[in-house]
């Protein structure tokens, strides 16, 4: 119940309070020794420290419960885990780490039949690709997102794919695809906020 309070908390945007919230249960999962439940209480305390930008703090947070991911065999949670952590890497510049980690996380997630989490993590693979410099390969991996995607009823995921999708044209001066493309990213944003 506590994580869950701590995970309202971070939802809402009141990061302090979800770090205290998480932080407690964090503990006492410590104390209970069960090594699946203090990894998710790690993931779930970087995500606050991520958004509220302690990204060194995330990423430490999330390098112990990939640590025991690993060690429990953990597959789900490893795949998890490590989008998140490249995320991190992503947002603090470090793109090549980035799409290093979401490989590999990308791999542990198709292995284990998590297609939400494979179409998530290509959507952020993709946009790594094109900030690096190469909209070729981030279309060609946007485009297998967007297929997966189709089929899993999540219009905010399509609408960040789409969009994706567009930036990337837009680097190979396809404005006319490009426009389309953010046409229908706009439309599937609204029609998630109805």
């Amino acid at each position: 119940s506590l994580d869950d309070v701590g995970k309202v908390h971070w939802m809402r945007g009141a990061y302090d309070s979800a770090e205290r919230f998480m932080a407690q249960i964090l503990e006492i999962r410590r104390e209970l020794g069960d090594p699946r439940s203090i990894a998710l209480s790690l993931n779930n305390i970087g995500l606050v420290y991520h958004d509220s930008g302690r990204f060194t703090e995330a990423a430490r947070a999330w390098e112990e419960a990939l640590a025991i991911r690993r060690e429990i065999g953990d597959r789900p949670g490893l795949s998890q885990t490590l989008n998140n952590l490249a995320t991190t890497f992503q947002d603090s510049g470090d793109h090549t780490r980035a799409a290093d980690l979401w490989t590999e996380a990308l791999e542990v997630s198709r292995q284990v039949g998590d297609r939400m989490r494979t179409a998530v993590i290509l959507t952020n693979l993709g946009e790594s690709f094109y900030r690096q410099g190469g909209p070729e390969r981030a279309i060609a991996v946007l485009r297998e997102a967007e297929k997966m995607s189709s089929t899993l009823g999540d219009r905010i995921l399509e609408g960040e794919i789409l969009r994706g999708l567009a930036k990337a044209h837009m680097m190979i001066k396809d404005h006319t695809s490009a426009r389309a493309l953010v046409e229908r990213s706009i439309e599937l944003f609204e029609q998630a906020k109805g």
